[in-house]
């Protein structure tokens, strides 16, 4: 330590306006070079008269020592990716799986309501989004230096996150339906479905916040004549599609997400072979748990 401190005093000494002064006072800290650590400073300024000693002090930079020692305590954040890989927007209330991948929180709660793995590396998870916890460090370092962005992407997610758990919904249950030609027997292709859109949104259009974020699976019976005539779908799309010859009536059961705390809806569909199919809408309200 001894021999850098002395270095660093010979480097910013500043030469006296007398020669002869600045002569001997690089002699005295060359000879000082050569003592061993155990040297006490005391006798360094000894050696020089005090006015001497005043100017080796003052012409330390004491400013740039400051700055370094600043710079060692602040946070440099160039380079780092603070977007989620989901939205790709500045990560809100993140969340980091065990794999390492940090999402929002909302984002990973609607992909584990389409597939219960990780977003990133397809990672399978045995627990709920809700188990995931939340990465405490990394928001406080956002929220610090992205306050503003930070703000309003909190707007925008509890907007989001309020459009898909308050309000009626739209349940739409139907087939499509296609006349195979070259076909004697079996020459009807048909496409079972169910989604979930908004109260104002129709058949076609493209919903808001996947179906899977408020179903959890459906089961689905076929006429006996199918091998297998019970299906479960557990993700999207929720549809089954087959080749026959005859209409009949489809039956099942829609479970929900176990956030909203509803009961398994029973639904039966007759298939229609009349021009593109038929489709028909019950409405639910998951903010109380009620269907219609």
């Amino acid at each position: 330590m001894m021999e850098s401190l002395i270095r660093r005093l010979k480097a910013d000494i500043t030469p006296s306006t007398n020669s002869a002064e600045a002569k001997r006072t690089s002699t005295n800290v060359e000879a000082m070079d050569t003592r061993t650590d155990d040297v006490d400073v005391d006798v360094m300024t000894e050696e020089l008269p005090k006015e001497e000693t005043n100017n080796l002090v003052s012409d330390i930079d004491v400013a740039k020592m400051s700055e370094l020692f600043e710079g060692s305590m602040s946070l440099n954040l160039s380079g780092i990716d603070f977007s989620c890989p989901v939205c790709t927007e500045l990560l809100y209330k993140p969340v980091t799986t065990p794999c390492g991948h940090t999402f929002c929180k909302l984002c990973l709660d609607m992909s584990f309501s389409y597939k219960r793995c990780c977003p990133m590396c397809r990672e399978p998870f045995q627990f709920s989004a809700s188990q995931v916890k939340s990465n405490v460090l990394l928001a406080s370092i956002i929220e610090q230096n992205f306050q503003e962005k930070y703000t309003q992407r909190g707007e925008e997610v509890e907007a989001q996150s309020a459009i898909m758990q308050e309000g009626r919904k739209k349940i739409i249950i139907g087939n499509t339906h296609e006349v195979l030609a070259g076909q004697n027997r079996n020459n009807h292709k048909w496409k079972f479905f169910i989604m979930v859109l908004d109260e104002d949104q129709n058949l076609g259009a493209v919903p808001k916040v996947p179906s899977s974020y408020y179903v959890e699976k459906i089961e689905v019976f076929l006429h006996p004549t199918f091998t297998p005539n019970r299906i479960v779908l557990t993700g999207e799309p929720f549809e089954v599609k087959r080749i026959g010859w005859g209409v009949f009536t489809i039956k099942g059961n829609i479970y929900f997400a176990s956030r909203f705390n509803l009961p398994p809806m029973g639904f039966e569909h007759l298939l229609s072979f009349e021009r593109n199919g038929t489709h028909r809408c019950f409405f639910v309200d998951f903010a109380s748990g009620t269907k219609k």
